[in-house]
């Protein structure tokens, strides 16, 4: 689906959706649980259910029912299971360990990029502790307990799935962190969401040790909070924003500061977040705990005078695209003097975006970028692929006309 975006300001009232991080660590949660739990949800993403289905598959039972996802553990699970992925490496990358740790012969699905994106610190760390493997996606094998190494700068994804996988054994198991842990707040919100379903977690400087609890406890009720990766794509325009926690440990989060840093007058009243100034200096900005910011604020970079510089990004060559080269591109298409790095972007601008067309490139974030980049742009702005926005917000194009955006399909 292409559409072209007719420039104009966007003005109103938007409840972005649940977190698409949160959501997905929920739910696996819930589906390994000792009871039922009624799991509240603003909006199903295409990665979100890709989980549901990798988890149904694995025995739980999951329905939609009023804006919930009714979660019914799986009482036992199949020797055998093929899972579908899709594209989201989420599901992926937490599935693996808790299927080897459950000891099901599993093979996982991928499609677009997931296929290539990097496994092999995951798959090592694996395959030390019983599991063997028929290429990448193929696994074998129980998983055992003890001490498992992890590089932290590749993907805090590889720790989140292990500490999952960890908590469903028996005994206590250590992982220890041979490097930095980038996006460490990925790992808190992981952490927090264990705890809340009775996990016994503990971290002591770069070892995380974890006593296995066989089933979690399941609250009768969980409501995932507001995603502040989407809401990135608003704060910037004066749009006001709900549905946000203000003390969430999610770490995009930090767009609020990131934005005040620019110049901007970010107001909270009731639960609501609006930029009641829009930003107006430019940034430095390191990326290594928010890379999922980085195309929305490379977008506002290029709508404020100065040079501005987004460093620490390089794991985003493994996205659904090279998000460096893709937010790149974005940028050059309207007009904007950018340079790629080997980890980011310099940004120089007179603060104004021509119109042009966008190649999405099949990465939700870029196309989401381009929606923003017309609340800034002198002209309208070509989308192409526009469709793959429900990857993470399938209801984007919905909120994006609803607060005075114009679109027409090519």
């Amino acid at each position: 689906m292409n559409l072209v975006i007719h420039s104009r300001p966007l003005s109103g009232t938007v409840c972005v959706p649940s977190s698409k991080s949160a959501a997905h660590r929920a739910l696996i949660c819930a589906a390994f649980s000792d009871a039922p739990t009624r799991v509240k949800l603003r909006g199903l993403s295409e990665d979100i259910r890709a989980t549901v289905r990798c988890l149904s598959a694995l025995g739980a039972e999951i329905t939609e029912e009023n804006g919930a996802l009714c979660v019914t553990p799986a009482k036992t699970v199949p020797k055998d299971a093929v899972l579908d992925c899709s594209e989201s490496g989420s599901t992926l990358r937490f599935l693996m360990p808790i299927c080897a740790a459950l000891g099901v012969h599993t093979t996982f699905v991928c499609h677009g990029r997931l296929a290539s994106r990097p496994m092999d610190d995951l798959t090592l760390a694996l395959s030390q502790h019983g599991i063997t493997f028929s290429g990448t996606h193929e696994i074998r094998g129980q998983l055992t307990g003890g001490t498992f190494r992890l590089r932290g700068d590749v993907s805090s994804q590889y720790l989140t799935g292990l500490l999952f996988a960890l908590s469903l054994l028996e005994g206590e198991s250590e992982i220890r962190l041979s490097t930095k842990l980038e996006s460490a707040s990925y790992v808190a919100l992981t952490t927090s969401i264990l705890s809340e379903f009775s996990a016994s977690i503990r971290q002591d400087k770069n070892s995380y040790f974890v006593r296995g609890v066989s089933r979690f406890r399941a609250p009768s009720t969980y409501e995932v909070e507001g995603d502040y990766s989407a809401s990135a794509f608003w704060l910037g325009t004066g749009v006001r924003v709900c549905g946000l926690r203000p003390d969430s440990l999610q770490g995009d989060s930090a767009i609020v500061s990131i934005l005040r840093q620019a110049g901007a007058e970010i107001k909270e009243e009731d639960g609501v977040l609006q930029a009641v100034t829009p930003p107006r200096l430019p940034l430095m900005a390191g990326a290594e705990d928010i890379p999922d910011l980085v195309p929305p604020l490379a977008v506002l970079c290029a709508a404020v005078k100065g040079e501005s510089r987004i460093t620490g990004a390089a794991r985003l060559r493994f996205k659904e695209s090279d998000r460096i080269q893709s937010t790149l591109a974005l940028l050059t298409a309207l007009g904007v003097d950018a340079k790629e790095l080997p980890d980011g972007l310099v940004i120089r601008s007179d603060g104004r975006l021509s119109g042009g067309t966008v190649d999405a490139m099949g990465d939700h974030r870029i196309a989401m970028s381009a929606a923003l980049a017309s609340h800034f742009a002198d002209g309208d702005v070509t989308v192409l692929g526009a469709e793959c926005v429900n990857k993470s917000y399938p209801d984007f194009w919905e909120d994006f006309t609803a607060l005075g955006g114009a679109i027409s399909r090519v």
